[in-house]
C-alpha cells in the first residue's frame, strides 16, 4: 500500500444527511461517519439539477480540504463536485447568504421570517475544532 492509499484509508469522513427540503431551501445534519454524532445542523440552497449558484450540491461523495478564503478566512472547499467549483462550508444562516454552499448552525430558526440556521459562527468554530486542518471526505445523503 502506498502513501496515498494510507491516507485514504485513515481520512476522516463526514455524513451530511438531508433532513428537510423545498423549493426554496434545504437542511441537513453533517454527522461524523464513525460515531454516528452530529456535528452540527447545515442550510443549503434548494436542489435546481447542480445548477451553479442556484442550487445544493448532488448526493456523493466528496474531498474536502483546508482553505483561506478572501471573503470567507479559513474555510472547508468541497472538491470534485461535478461541473462546479469554489463550493465551502462558511458562516451562513439563510439560503439567500449562499451561492451554492453550505452555512453551518447549532439550531434552526427565523432570521426575518426567513428560514435559517443559527450561531452560524458558533458552529463554524467548532466544526473547525472537530475536523481540524486536515481533509475529509463528506458523504451527502
Amino acid at each position: 500500500i502506498d502513501a496515498r492509499s494510507t491516507r485514504r484509508i485513515a481520512m476522516r469522513r463526514i455524513v451530511l444527511k438531508r433532513i428537510s427540503s423545498n423549493p426554496n431551501v434545504t437542511f441537513g445534519v453533517l454527522t461524523n461517519a464513525v460515531t454516528g454524532l452530529p456535528i452540527c445542523l447545515t442550510i443549503e440552497k434548494p436542489w435546481k439539477n447542480n445548477t451553479q449558484y442556484i442550487s445544493c450540491i448532488p448526493k456523493g461523495i466528496y474531498r474536502c480540504k483546508p482553505i483561506v478564503s478572501r471573503k470567507f478566512g479559513e474555510v472547508y472547499e468541497i472538491t470534485e463536485v461535478p461541473n462546479r467549483s469554489h463550493i465551502l462550508f462558511h458562516i451562513a444562516n439563510t439560503e439567500s447568504e449562499l451561492k451554492g454552499c453550505i452555512g453551518l448552525g447549532t439550531k434552526y430558526g427565523y432570521l426575518d421570517d426567513k428560514p435559517a440556521v443559527l450561531e452560524s459562527k458558533i458552529a463554524l468554530n467548532y466544526f473547525k475544532k472537530h475536523i481540524g486542518k486536515n481533509e475529509f471526505l463528506l458523504e451527502v445523503l
